[in-house]
């Protein structure tokens, strides 16, 4: 009785181990399968990207992003995805543009964009994110004199 129930049990642990390695195998299959679909997403957008680039130099500007906005069906269909209007192009270009050149390179647009892409609070976490890198722009680039006298003034 004793040898049976060791021989079941040695069958029971052979059959849970191949079980988790079928459960592991298909947990890497839809890791590599979603890093598919994301680069497959990324190349679509880079392709909509660059028709929306109007002078074709490597960065889009407002105004480019308006014009696609109204005239690029496939390019307002993404935005419309991402829960994005019009009116909020102007905020999200201000936000996106960290360096506050006026323009944003294909890869500055694609990254915030993937980022709002993404499940959850998307476009509102995107947004978050865009604004804190503006606030420590606007921190780094600030006069640190009046930042020193104003904690002077609150001591």
């Amino acid at each position: 009785v004793t040898v049976q129930l060791g021989i079941t049990n040695l069958i029971l642990a052979v059959i849970v181990d191949a079980a988790a390695q079928v459960r592991e195998e298909d947990f890497q299959e839809k890791a590599s399968e979603m890093h598919k679909h994301q680069q497959e997403a990324r190349t679509i957008l880079r392709r909509v990207v660059k028709s929306i680039d109007g002078d074709d130099n490597g960065d889009i500007t407002f105004e480019e992003l308006l014009t696609s906005f109204d005239d690029n069906n496939e390019f307002r269909s993404i935005m419309k995805l991402l829960g994005l209007e019009r009116d909020d192009l102007k905020r999200m270009m201000s936000l996106m543009d960290a360096d506050k050149s006026g323009t944003l390179s294909y890869k500055e647009f694609i990254d915030s964009v993937a980022m709002a892409g993404k499940p959850d609070v998307g476009a509102q976490l995107m947004m978050m994110q865009l604004e804190m890198k503006e606030i420590s722009m606007l921190l780094k680039t600030s006069d640190p004199s009046r930042s020193m006298s104003r904690s002077v003034a609150v001591d």
